[in-house]
């Protein structure tokens, strides 16, 4: 006999919750809320720790505590040393909302039923404390109705070392196109079409032009983003409408269940393609940083030779430079190998190069 699942029971698989009677994920959090005295680095990322995330879907929330501790590390704090009131306030009123991921019901169902067509559109964005990307399925069925959902995140701090915000959305573009690739191998399904959005026009001149043209930095990431994504379509979208913007922003707990731009993308994704951002290919064509110097080399060699004032035909100087070429091979050989009569191809070019 199988196994009956009750309506209201909640099953936990690999860390994340499954209610069966509305077929929903679920994340839950175990909330032990402390005061600044007893906040360490050590706990921060207990705390931090206990929410299993592989899906990505709360990255919102969670690249806020990445860059807190990313702040302490840059403070050289040891584990369990107390950290700063200021830091220790902050976490305190975020831990204080994180109860809030507990309302969260995530559809595991992303497609339509009976749909005819699948899209996968997916978002990178960055800022000077994040970056990162995240992917939707857009499905249709027969009757044209439009239903989508978020699939998967993936968010990542920005690296200590101060680089270029151009720079930082050029890494969200790469970690938006790998995880394209995954999630592609993994699904069941075949998309018919691939949107990747960003909302840097700089990032999108890159991306349309060969590699060779830009600095080694730039260079290795567009050559292996255009290799991940050869067939796919790059497009510029508003950062008002960048669901990626609330990875690089981040979020509070308390905002994300209800964030709709986050869990369904922008609204006219729900519409049909010519209520979509229009693309236009010269918006990023001019000013674009990190091109690569092309550097010439001239030289001059001046050459002091009365021969050049003596002669004004090109021709008449190469055949007299000849002959003196072959008397001087002539002086050389004996009789017998002596070469006489009207000059040679070779000895034409010969007497040219010199």
């Amino acid at each position: 006999m199988g196994y009956i699942i009750a309506d209201n029971e909640c099953n936990k698989t690999l860390g994340i919750f499954w209610r069966a009677n509305s077929d929903a994920l679920q994340y839950v959090v175990e909330k032990r809320f402390r005061n600044y005295a007893d906040v360490t680095k050590r706990v921060i990322l207990s705390i931090t720790s206990q929410i299993f995330d592989p899906l990505g879907l709360l990255s919102p929330v969670i690249i806020r505590t990445k860059i807190l501790l990313q702040r302490l590390w840059q403070l050289k704090l040891a584990w369990d040393e107390t950290i700063p009131i200021d830091l220790a306030t902050t976490w305190n009123e975020f831990y204080k909302q994180f109860a809030c991921l507990n309302e969260i019901r995530i559809p595991r169902q992303i497609a339509i039923l009976d749909a005819v067509r699948f899209e996968i559109h997916g978002f990178s964005d960055a800022s000077e404390q994040a970056y990162g990307a995240c992917l939707y399925l857009r499905s249709i069925n027969a009757a044209g109705n439009i239903l989508v959902r978020l699939i998967c995140a993936k968010s990542r701090v920005a690296p200590i070392k101060q680089i270029s915000l151009p720079r930082l959305e050029l890494c969200g573009a790469v970690i938006l196109a790998r995880l394209t690739k995954k999630v592609i191998a993994a699904l069941d399904i075949s998309p018919d079409d691939i949107y990747l959005w960003t909302d840097s026009t700089i990032v999108l001149g890159w991306i349309a032009e060969q590699p060779s043209r830009w600095k080694v930095f730039v260079a290795n990431r567009v050559a292996e983003i255009q290799e991940l994504t050869t067939g796919y379509y790059w497009k510029h979208v508003e950062s008002a409408d960048n669901p990626a913007d609330i990875i690089s922003r981040g979020t509070q707990p308390i905002l994300l269940k209800n964030l709709d731009l986050w869990w369904l993308g922008p609204p006219w994704l729900r519409d049909n393609l010519d209520k979509w951002p229009k693309t236009e290919h010269n918006m990023y064509t001019s000013s674009i940083p990190e091109q690569r110097n092309v550097k010439f080399t001239f030289t001059s060699v001046l050459i002091d030779s009365e021969i050049f004032t003596r002669y004004s035909s090109l021709y008449k100087l190469v055949r007299i430079v000849a002959l003196c070429f072959r008397f001087s091979k002539n002086s050389r050989c004996t009789v017998g190998n002596r070469n006489f009569g009207d000059i040679s191809n070779t000895e034409f070019d010969e007497a040219l190069l010199l």
